[in-house]
């Protein structure tokens, strides 16, 4: 649930690494790096077990795990440093890949990606089947471009709409 092992093939040789909260996007980021390394000829066997203690920046696939009033612990993958659609679509495919790890509702939070000019309505669309496929129970969203996705959604597993990011 909060970990997975990475195998890879590389000059004829089999190499593996465990990472925390490892999404598609982390861990093809990830191999990028070590892949570079390596042909730089930094050695992997040295390099690999750092992995384990990976980091991204704050808020870029970053599980947050709250207590609630009722003593309830909740599992929060924050992801609102990344303005991406390709990001958001990873972290939905995760939220999906995770989901079967956990009991209760699951509950997708998305506000718009800002500065997408004339292709932000195309470009938001392209979340609406990635957001019908991950299993969710409820959605909530925020901005003009990711309500027009909302309202595609059926109402009984809309949450809530926020008119700004400070509500």
């Amino acid at each position: 649930k909060y970990q997975s092992t990475v195998e890879f093939f590389y000059k004829n040789k089999d190499y593996s690494f465990d990472i925390k909260l490892p999404s598609e996007g982390i861990v093809q980021n990830a191999l990028g790096v070590l892949l570079s390394l390596a042909e730089m000829e930094y050695d992997l066997e040295t390099l690999l077990p750092k992995m384990e203690n990976f980091q991204s920046l704050d808020r870029v696939m970053q599980l947050k795990q709250l207590e609630t009033k009722d003593s309830r612990r909740v599992d929060i993958l924050d992801d609102s440093h990344n303005a991406a659609i390709p990001s958001m679509i990873n972290a939905i495919r995760t939220f999906k890949e995770k989901k079967k790890f956990y009991k209760g509702n699951g509950i997708l939070v998305l506000g718009q990606v800002q500065d997408l000019g004339e292709q932000s309505e195309q470009l938001h669309q392209k979340l609406l089947p990635e957001i019908l496929d991950s299993g969710f129970d409820y959605i909530f969203g925020h901005g003009d471009y990711m309500k027009k996705i909302i309202k595609q959604i059926p109402a009984k597993k809309v949450g809530g709409w926020f008119d700004n990011a400070r509500d």
